[in-house]
């Protein structure tokens, strides 16, 4: 709304004319000759002297020293008014309608004129100015901040991306490579049998042949009627057709070895449960006000952890479950699992500190039960004293939910059937290490792990690989017990166990000559 008082440039030193308020509000537009202090407005003449006569006591100025330095905004309550006073207590700004009636007992109330007089020498003046160049200095810094704040979350997204792009090719080089193992495996397999079924093709063919041979010369002997050498050659084939049926028997007894391709339980449970591949994770205050101290809540947050209901019910879920032959469970530190446990109340006497970030375990450490500088298992570990044993899908949730301490590697082991007389399934936490060696090569001995439930087979397949030893070369593994003391490991379906092989035993590979003879010196 326009205002309804006359004025000049307010930053002139001209005398600003003021309009009488008594006359405006009968509809009058008077300048005004005068003011009164008391009631804090402007008078014409005329109302002025009126003014006067009936308040002799209030003070009154005339047009050359009434207040020239006025508000001219409208009052926010009532339009028709100027505003005139300023409340510090209640920091608004108001008319004189205002103040009789809403600020009577307003004990801060200030005639701004008045207030205002002298304005640009005082101090908090003088302190605005200084703090709003602070502001602009402040607000320039922080723009070359901003700037290089910029700068490093472009390089923080690019490495980022980079070390995507490299998981990525590294898992693609890894599945790669594991493909070409097992169809080289595949193939090895396929090729030991195929050889074998040929060779018994070709044997029962020249089998046939023979056998077609033999019924021939005796249907030509009894053609000829020579009984004597009838009965010579009928003896002789009798001999020969004796050994013929043993060499059938001997490729009836071949069977092919029943196979299939069984993937990873540990690979099939990261797809199956969606486990991501890492997580964006924000580290302490990079040197940026742009990065806020609440990055710590928002990288857990990205985590997306679910509660410790959630997480008790579901490890507790999973201990349950049976062992199944051929499963894969893992090995974690008691310590740590006890923190855990003791973080979500897993039991009714650790329900003090549930859900604290005091009791929160932080990432898996297995370090109290590896070998120091290794990721070894420590010997003579106890099953719940030292360590605690859980299925693959339970150590995947918990890998996903907590990490594994920076440098560790998971600590997987098979679930076997032991015993020779009385089977029971168990999880072979410590593996057999067992010395092996080429005959040819008696000083090139190599350590490998092996579960009790491998086979000699897979123990001979792992020495040919080993020794580069083609699998149509005629070879026998040999159990050395004692210094020049061997025993033939000869039933290859066997496990090792079985077998009555133990921990350290020295395996030989035995490889046939050429000449068809075996190398000397090795005595059953």
């Amino acid at each position: 709304m326009a205002s309804k008082y006359a004025t000049e440039d307010l930053d002139s030193d001209e005398i600003v004319e003021m309009y009488c308020e008594l006359c405006k509000k009968k509809g009058k537009h008077r300048i005004a000759d005068g003011f009164c202090v008391n009631c804090v407005k402007y008078f014409c003449k005329d109302c002025l002297s009126y003014h006067t006569e009936f308040l002799p006591d209030h003070v009154h100025k005339d047009k050359t020293n009434m207040p020239q330095d006025v508000c001219l905004n409208p009052c926010p309550s009532h339009s028709e008014d100027i505003i005139k006073f300023y409340c510090s207590s209640c920091n608004m700004f108001f008319c004189s309608e205002c103040k009789k009636n809403g600020h009577n007992e307003c004990k801060n109330v200030h005639h701004l004129p008045d207030l205002v007089k002298d304005l640009e020498k005082g101090t908090e003046f003088l302190n605005l100015g200084q703090d709003l160049d602070a502001v602009v200095e402040e607000s320039q810094i922080h723009v070359s901040v901003l700037s290089e704040a910029k700068k490093l979350m472009e390089a923080m997204c690019s490495a980022a991306l980079s070390e995507i792009d490299s998981m990525r090719d590294q898992l693609i080089e890894y599945i790669n490579r594991s493909v070409g193992t097992i169809k080289s495996d595949l193939k090895s397999i396929e090729n030991a049998e195929m050889k074998t079924i040929q060779d018994n093709c070709s044997k029962l063919s020249a089998l046939i042949s023979e056998t077609s041979s033999m019924k021939s010369k005796m249907d030509q002997k009894v053609r000829e009627c020579k009984r004597c050498e009838l009965f010579m050659a009928m003896k002789d084939m009798q001999t020969k057709q004796k050994a013929l049926q043993q060499k059938v028997l001997e490729m009836k007894r071949h069977k092919l070895r029943d196979f299939e391709f069984e993937a990873n339980s540990s690979i099939k449970s990261l797809m199956k449960n969606h486990i991501p591949l890492g997580n964006l994770v924000f580290k302490q205050n990079v040197g940026t006000t742009c990065i806020k101290e609440e990055s710590a809540q928002m990288s857990k947050s990205m985590v997306d952890i679910p509660d410790v209901e959630t997480q008790k019910s579901f490890v507790a879920n999973q201990l349950q479950k049976p062992l199944i032959e051929g499963e894969t469970w893992y090995i974690i530190d008691i310590k740590w699992f006890k923190q855990w446990k003791s973080y979500v109340g897993y039991e009714n006497r650790d329900r003090l500190n549930v859900g604290e970030e005091l009791a929160y375990p932080g990432p898996i450490d297995n370090t109290p039960i590896l070998q120091e500088g290794t990721d070894k298992l420590k010997e003579h570990l106890i099953d719940n004293l030292d360590y605690s044993l859980i299925p693959g899908e339970c150590w995947e949730m918990l890998l996903s939910w907590y990490g594994l301490l920076e440098g560790q590697k998971p600590l997987p082991r098979k679930v076997i059937e032991e015993g020779v007389y009385g089977k029971s399934l168990k999880v072979e936490v410590y593996p057999w290490h067992l010395k092996i060696y080429d005959n040819s090569k008696p000083d090139d001995v190599i350590t490998k792990t092996f579960s009790r439930s491998d086979t000699v087979r897979k123990l001979e397949e792992v020495m040919r690989r080993e020794f580069s030893i083609p699998n149509d070369k005629e070879v026998r593994l040999w159990n050395m017990y004692m210094t020049n003391m061997y025993e033939q490991l000869a039933d290859k379906d066997k496990t090792l166990q079985e077998a009555g092989l133990y921990q350290g035993q020295v395996i030989v590979i035995e490889q046939k000559n050429p000449d068809g003879s075996w190398p000397k010196g090795i005595k059953k």
